[in-house]
């Protein structure tokens, strides 16, 4: 959680500079329950708790980022990790994990963005995004 308030702080001076932000990666948090298989399962899970995902909600109101990807596809589930374990890929057992934050302010040069579920080699998938110049 340490950890999370300094990159904030430091998102928070960049935003201040007036530079638009954009944040991507894989953030270790699954931040709603459409996010996640069997969220009801996962409530004390590292990835899922309580803790975690107010962290990111209070990271997305301190620097005004969209989690464009939830933003274009609100009723989606879409998971970008699975485990390796209990064919969890396979039965699309996953958590969403893998995030484009955008800050409002650039919002309008985002053209799409998508999640290549179908692409393997990792627990993890690509996601993508189109932003215009």
């Amino acid at each position: 959680m340490r950890w999370n308030q300094q990159l904030e702080e430091y998102l928070r001076g960049l935003s201040q500079a007036g530079k638009g932000i954009v944040l991507c990666g894989d953030l270790n948090v699954a931040h709603k329950e459409i996010d996640i298989h069997s969220p009801e399962t996962h409530q004390m899970s590292s990835g899922f708790t309580k803790e975690e995902r107010e962290g990111f909600t209070s990271l997305l109101s301190s620097v005004d980022f969209v989690d464009v990807y939830r933003k274009e596809h609100p009723e989606t589930t879409a998971y970008t990790f699975w485990s390796y374990r209990g064919r969890a890929r396979e039965n699309d057992r996953g958590w969403r994990l893998d995030y484009f934050l955008v800050q409002r302010m650039i919002l309008d040069r985002v053209l799409s963005s998508w999640i290549e579920k179908e692409v393997k080699g990792s627990d993890h998938c690509p996601v993508g995004l189109l932003f215009k110049n």
